[in-house]
């Protein structure tokens, strides 16, 4: 792994500052701890508590997992202390019961009685998602959960976008970051902006068409987010255009030509210009997290100002060639760290699928709409057919899922007799439609 490739973060983001127009109101909330108990009040007095706290420590972040992070963003995670711990706070329990007995654990305050179980300090009623800080001495350990003040991960953009303002909440429209990795969005919430990924967004069906663009442009003060489509990649500071941009920008132009709605009513493209980005690029190299935050907020307000017929063209690319799109995704399938770029590498196969399947079956089907012959048109749903058996047994995305699922690679790597015998009499047939096609034409 080269120096300046990976780091590891971790990400908090409070559910109140979300839902704040102006983020640094609430900025003094964002360190605090919750007031029903979600610290460990523990004062050692004693070398035996504080080498029991030691060792309590090494034992709490053996459990804990992180968040990939380039290096030019590595201030961000040591400006904050909190990590993750992938179990549930009532499971959590257990597993510090089996180093040391619950007597020793309630003496340092990390467990509390609820009723007649034992729980974490701070984690009444066992769910959500875990997070530990290690503090100063004043409070050596700190738990919460993500029900109590941490920004709701599940839910997607279309859930935020569908939400409205609630009348005479004197609340003010604010806009939300969409970008192409869950990475990503964790990255730009610990700068205390909201964010989520574009999942769903490329896929937008005419229920949510017609949910998202309701009303009119006077109702549009009462939705409670305006969404940003981030078209540059945050994580490695590279102002190029993102493929989750460019699906959900076509998505929308369609949407735009069946249903006459405006995009712009409710989106916007975010890519900043060489120098802008430059000053962001300073911003991070100064470690200043209040100045990246302003950019992101003057890059947002003139987004929106800017009609979807000027939106900028980058935003509405064609997918990358099926060679690069495989060569970019076989790179990240080769890496050793690759079970760690989950997120990457579901960004890097839905884009080869887009380069490769997706566009191949669009013109195949074109051509079966093109002509009127009907044996012609039989000949062409047949391509379309054998082209997705072929795409579905593609070796390099069967790697590919099964790192996503967590599996071993070896395991996908050889197909059955009966399936390679289907897979070559399916190009077979392609290249035989093919040449039939082209004597034809």
């Amino acid at each position: 792994m080269a120096a300046n490739q990976l780091v590891y973060g971790e990400v908090l983001m409070p559910e109140e500052i979300f839902n704040q127009v102006v983020p640094s109101a609430d900025e003094a909330a964002f360190d605090q701890v919750p007031d029903d108990g979600a610290r460990a009040d523990t004062n050692p007095e004693g070398e035996g508590d504080q080498s029991r706290i030691a060792d309590l420590r090494r034992v709490i972040m053996a459990y804990t997992v992180s968040t990939v992070w380039s290096d030019k963003w590595a201030f961000l995670d040591e400006q904050t202390g909190w990590h993750r711990i992938e179990m549930p706070a009532s499971e959590f329990v257990d597993v510090l019961a089996d180093h040391y007995s619950p007597d020793s654990l309630r003496e340092l305050g990390l467990l509390e009685h609820v009723g007649d179980e034992l729980r974490l300090a701070g984690c009444p009623d066992g769910e959500g998602e875990l997070r530990v800080k290690f503090d100063d001495e004043q409070c050596p350990i700190r738990f919460t959960t993500a029900s109590e003040f941490l920004f709701p991960l599940s839910h997607s953009a279309i859930d935020y976008a569908r939400q409205r303002i609630a009348t005479d909440s004197g609340e003010q429209t604010t806009a939300l970051y969409v970008v192409e990795t869950e990475e990503s969005a964790d990255l730009i919430r610990q700068l205390r902006l909201p964010s989520v990924t574009s999942q769903g967004l490329e896929q937008l069906d005419r229920h949510q068409i017609q949910d998202l663009f309701s009303g009119n442009r006077r109702s549009d003060l009462d939705w409670r987010y305006f969404l940003v489509l981030v078209d540059f990649d945050i994580e490695t500071l590279t102002n190029q255009p993102v493929p989750s941009v460019a699906g959900v920008v076509k998505r929308l132009n369609h949407a735009a030509s069946v249903y006459q709605i405006d995009p712009a009513r409710r989106f916007a493209v975010c890519r900043p210009s060489t120098s802008d980005f430059e000053m962001l690029e300073l911003a991070v190299d100064f470690a200043d997290r209040d100045r990246i935050r302003h950019l992101f907020d003057a890059w947002s307000n003139a987004a929106r100002e800017i009609s979807f017929v000027n939106w900028p063209n980058h935003a509405i690319t064609k997918p990358s060639s099926i060679a690069n799109a495989r060569s970019a995704l076989r790179r990240l399938l080769e890496s050793p760290h690759a079970s760690l770029l989950q997120n990457k590498l579901r960004a890097a196969l839905t884009e080869y699928r887009c380069a490769g399947k997706d566009a191949i079956i669009e013109k195949l089907s074109a051509a079966a709409d093109s002509t009127e012959n009907p044996f012609e048109q039989v000949d062409m749903i047949s391509a379309v057919r054998y082209a997705e058996i072929i795409f579905e047994h593609d070796l390099l995305v069967r790697r590919a899922e099964a790192v996503l699922a967590g599996r071993r690679i070896e395991h996908t790597e050889e197909l059955d007799e009966s399936t390679i015998r289907m897979v070559q009499k399916s190009i077979n047939e392609v290249r035989r439609i093919g040449q039939t096609w082209r004597r034809r034409r």
